[in-house]
């Protein structure tokens, strides 16, 4: 083990033939033993401001943050990991991969799951990553009476059986829910509500359950329910998380910040 620094750390990380085996992954990996290394060290010299500003500056000049994130006071926030162990620390992932030719190709549905479980805000084992906010109860739920209103019910994301889960919600309210199933499309970010002629005003109550919803009029009578990611988003409790085998295998394959430096640097 070599202590360097500067150039020779930049070149450590950024170079790829001639060292390890040579791939994409294996200089992906030595990206994540590095900053897992940063950290480390960080921590070792204590999280405190002194520390940390130089850190914080230098990343602000290096990197193009959001604007909330775009000065160096912002960045302190790191001083809130002082009181986390270096083992708790599993910010190095790769994506789930497999060859496909000469190039890697994205493993589904491992990596969904893995998305999934970042937008639950949940570890990549399937426990709850909230702190105190999984103490807090769901946001409250607006009371509407779906009486004699029919409506079918799609889900437009990847997130399992939350079109079963909404449907069901409806069904508590009153209105009567003629299908569940799959939409044609998956990638809906946004929840739409397709109604036809003399539908609107159903539309617009089904839609006090779904606040941001997108009300889209068509030439069919039927009353639709796509169900988009901001309903996964908002409803935790209806949000896929990986299944036991599928978070294991994550989970092994992540670097902790204590992790040796030197180990899991091949993809093989």
């Amino acid at each position: 083990m070599q202590t360097v620094s500067v150039q020779k750390a930049l070149d450590y990380a950024r170079l790829r033939h001639g060292i390890g085996d040579g791939s994409d992954i294996g200089r992906m990996k030595r990206h994540q033993a590095f900053l897992s290394s940063l950290i480390k060290m960080v921590k070792s010299e204590g999280m405190n401001p002194t520390t940390l500003l130089p850190l914080a500056n230098a990343a602000t000049k290096s990197l193009t943050v959001d604007p909330g994130l775009g000065s160096a006071a912002k960045l302190m926030f790191a001083t809130g990991l002082r009181d986390i162990d270096l083992a708790d620390i599993k910010l190095f992932l790769t994506l789930p991969w497999r060859y496909a030719g000469e190039r890697v190709a994205i493993v589904h549905p491992d990596a969904d799951q893995l998305w999934a479980a970042i937008r639950a805000d949940r570890t990549i084992d399937g426990k709850n990553a909230g702190g105190k906010r999984a103490a807090s109860s769901s946001p409250s739920r607006t009371t509407v009476s779906g009486k004699g209103i029919r409506v079918a019910v799609y889900n437009g994301t990847i997130t399992p059986h939350l079109g079963a889960k909404a449907g069901a919600a409806l069904t508590t309210d009153g209105f009567t829910v003629t299908t569940t199933a799959i939409a044609a499309a998956t990638d809906h970010t946004t929840t739409v509500i397709r109604y036809g002629t003399g539908a609107h005003d159903a539309a617009t109550t089904l839609a006090r359950l779904f606040p941001g919803a997108q009300l889209v009029a068509t030439s069919t009578p039927e009353l639709t329910l796509i169900l988009g990611q901001d309903y996964a988003t908002t409803h935790p409790g209806t949000a896929a998380t990986p299944s036991a085998s599928s978070g294991s295998s994550l989970n092994q394959g992540a670097r902790s910040a204590s992790d040796d430096p030197c180990a899991k640097l091949t993809y093989g």
